[in-house]
């Protein structure tokens, strides 16, 4: 009987534990903002060689975009 007893207060605990995972993962909403959007000047590098790969099929759509970064002089 114990046995029993013992299995199901596991069961009972993981099931506890379980949807208080779940609790927490579904609280963890983000509402919409435009974080990260614009443009700003980002010191010690060098952007250079920038390249836009249009879309074949719909070209106001950019596939890749491809650049080289250099670091400027004083700055490791």
């Amino acid at each position: 009987m114990f046995q029993n007893l013992k299995v199901l207060l596991i069961a009972m605990f993981i099931i506890v534990l379980a949807g208080g995972a779940y609790a927490f993962a579904a609280a963890n909403t983000v509402p919409y903002s435009t974080a990260g959007a614009g443009a700003s000047v980002v010191g010690g590098y060098t952007v250079s060689n920038i390249a836009y790969d249009l879309d074949a099929t719909d070209p106001t759509t950019v596939d890749a975009i491809t650049f080289s970064i250099t670091p400027d002089s004083g700055f490791r």
